[in-house]
């Protein structure tokens, strides 16, 4: 079926259900005027004898000559009707008689018999037509049940009686409190096909909600949405459960082996934890406006009602209905009143909710009338509920599409700034201390193992005398903008700059440090990065690596922080740097360093200990960062070399001033390695004379 001859026909049964009712006057139903082109199904309304603790079955109806004991208003409860005995009650059981007079032209007619308030069981001509649960005159010989059903009547063209037996031993009320339809039997029974595809229309509908709501507040568990919804969830849940357990009671047909006063139960508890979560929602949508006196005093008396549903029986349970209606009329009265006083901070939802709130209202007192007797087929509530259901979930959807949406510019506007951030301090910092840059607190570190490099460039000083100011600067940011993306694509950051100098962190491995060392001094020594400053000489770089262990951590102020790396490895490294403007090394590692790269690597000499420091620093020079022509010079000394270390390592510093005597004055001016070490001899011996 498509989905406008849907609503076509829901049109024509909500028409049907509005429609003029045929009267039942003091048990006589004359259906002789029925149209069969004008009415296919009407209720039935009007008064019916009652025969109080009695049950009559066909044989003694006939010739009946016992007045009864009251009558009572269909649909209706036999509460408080009166009798000679006084006021009726609402345990009992009795004996209720319709005298159908039929159509004058035969007509297949059929009976909607709704829930009926507790038990009964329907005769027609000594037949049994219909049943639900067992009526009895105690308790313990009865059994409830809540199951509306249809009937076909007899098709007759004389007068014939209905006789019902019901028994209320369950509930508060007893009695057919909603109508019942009698009518062209193939349109009743579509109506009643109808009803329930309604019923099962409006718990589709419902558990898509759930579904949205639910999966809504799992991927955004915020303040917000445990506050507004999954509350809102949690109401349609109800509202959800109380739809298929009222109107054509889905769930007792469904599951017909649960006892219908755990279904009860289950309904009660549906419908008290509806008022409480809906309040629940309203109060946090209105948070800071909302009285949190009367949300606390909603919540407990919820629980009080919901436990009273759960521990009492069902007659005694039910009591307390219309106690709950009243206590969620004064409460829906406020709700109106705070949407009303908010309607300036809220100016897109507030008249919004004042309508969901007023429809709710409509709902409520459309189910205090019906559990009074005063009730119609069509069920309000599940409609009422679901309407106001989908216009809050599309408020809420609105409002946090317009929050993602606000998130997503300042998101944009965060990463912006961010990324802005980080062009002044590394992002590998915070990987390292495994935090990112709006967590980053005062005193975080990190100790681990780390290759620390020192760069300087040599004779600065001289060469920026002979730039300008602006020059000076643009050298500098030129400089550091050439050495950072190499230092960057061996896996390490810059983690200070220094004017004309820089200090690098590998935290992966020595070879990286090596690798970014020796491309930097080509680069260097090209000089193609640098034609436009028409420098004079090469530009000549001093390195110095070290490997070991460091502290990279926060420091300084809460209003001013910044990354700093301290630890003897750093010193180590500071010390290397120095190192090689004495021995005019292009590239100064300790041995620590040595020991992690290849051998194809290591290609250098070694000057032995240094122990300028407070620690002792075994100084290798790596040739890899020299041209070629000088690396030749070089490993033509490098016995020499080796023999005067070794020979100061054993402490013959004689012997060693001897070999470093026939050394050439030739040499020593293109190698100062060899002149660094004349000057450590002859600091060892006490000689202070200047040889270099």
């Amino acid at each position: 079926m498509r989905l406008y001859h849907f609503f076509f026909v829901l049109l024509l049964w909500v028409s049907g259900s509005l429609a003029a009712s045929v009267t039942c006057s003091r048990g006589v139903l004359n259906l002789q005027s029925i149209s069969e082109t004008t009415h296919r199904y009407i209720p039935i309304r009007g008064t019916v004898p009652l025969y109080w603790q009695t049950f009559l079955h066909p044989e003694s109806v006939r010739g009946l000559e016992i007045s009864p004991t009251a009558y009572m208003p269909i649909p209706g409860n036999w509460n408080g009707l009166k009798s000679a005995n006084g006021k009726l009650p609402g345990i009992g059981w009795g004996t209720i008689v319709i005298h159908v007079i039929p159509p004058t032209k035969p007509t297949k007619l059929a009976l909607k018999i709704p829930a009926i308030r507790t038990a009964y069981t329907l005769f027609v001509d000594s037949m049994v037509l219909a049943s639900a649960g067992v009526p009895g005159n105690s308790l313990e010989r009865s059994a409830p049940a809540y199951q509306p059903q249809i009937v076909t009547l007899p098709l007759k063209t004389e007068p014939y009686d209905l006789i019902f037996n019901i028994s209320n031993f369950s509930n508060n009320k007893g009695g057919p409190w909603q109508p019942m339809y009698i009518g062209e039997s193939a349109s009743l029974y579509q109506m009643h096909s109808l009803s329930v595809l309604y019923d099962v229309f409006i718990a589709g509908l419902l558990f898509f909600f759930v579904i949205i709501n639910l999966t809504n507040y799992q991927f955004n568990r915020t303040i917000f949405s445990r506050g507004v919804i999954f509350p809102l969830a949690g109401f349609t849940l109800a509202i959800l459960i109380r739809t298929m357990l009222t109107g054509e009671r889905i769930l007792y047909f469904l599951l017909p082996n649960i006892s219908s006063e755990f279904f009860v139960r289950v309904e009660y508890v549906a419908l008290f934890s509806a008022g409480v979560l809906y309040h629940h929602f309203i109060h946090n949508l209105y948070r800071g406006v909302s009285s949190e006196a009367i949300r606390k005093y909603v919540f407990y008396a919820g629980i009080a009602f919901i436990l009273l549903a759960i521990l009492l029986p069902v007659q005694y349970s039910s009591n307390f209905v219309i106690l709950f209606h009243v206590n969620i009329f004064v409460i829906m009265l406020y709700q109106i009143y705070l949407s009303y006083s908010s309607r300036r901070t809220y100016k897109s939802s507030s008249i919004v909710n004042i309508i969901s709130i007023i429809v709710m209202f409509i709902a409520a007192l459309h189910d205090m009338k019906e559990s009074n007797g005063n009730g119609s087929m069509l069920s309000l509530s599940p409609l009422a509920s679901f309407f106001v259901i989908l216009v809050q979930t599309v408020l809420l959807t609105r409002s946090q599409a317009n929050v993602y949406r606000e998130r997503a510019l300042m998101e944009v506007d965060l990463t912006k700034i961010n990324n802005t951030l980080l062009r002044f301090v590394p992002k590998q910092i915070f990987t390292i201390l495994g935090t990112t840059p709006d967590k980053v607190t005062l005193g975080m570190k990190k100790d681990s193992i780390f290759t620390i490099m020192f760069a300087d460039i040599r004779g600065f000083t001289a060469l920026s005398e002979r730039m300008s100011p602006e020059m000076n600067y643009t050298f500098i940011n030129r400089f550091l903008s050439v050495v950072t993306p190499v230092v960057t694509s061996y896996n390490g950051f810059i983690n200070n700059f220094m004017g004309d100098a820089f200090v690098a962190v590998f935290p992966t491995s020595a070879v990286d440090a090596v690798k970014a060392a020796q491309e930097i001094q080509h680069i260097m020594a090209s000089g193609d990065q640098f034609d436009s400053f028409m420098l004079k000489e090469p530009l000549l770089l001093g390195i110095g690596i070290d490997y070991g262990a460091a502290t990279l951590g926060i420091q300084g102020g809460e209003t001013r922080m910044e990354n700093t790396l301290l630890g003897p490895t750093v010193r180590c490294a500071s010390r290397l740097e120095e190192l090689t403007k004495s021995t005019g090394a292009a590239i100064l590692v300790s041995q620590r360093v040595t020991m992690e790269l290849p051998e194809s690597m290591c290609e250098g000499r070694s000057f032995g200990s240094d122990s300028s420091g407070i620690i002792q620093l075994q100084i290798y020079e790596l040739y890899a960062g020299t041209d070629s022509a000088e690396t030749k010079r070089k490993r033509r000394t490098e016995q020499l070399v080796n023999d005067v270390v070794e020979l100061m390592t054993e402490k013959k510093y004689r012997e060693a001033l001897e070999i470093l005597a026939t050394v050439s004055s030739d040499i020593l001016k293109y190698d100062r390695g060899i002149t660094y070490l004349l000057n450590r001899v002859r600091e060892a011996l006490g000689i202070y004379e200047v040889g270099q």
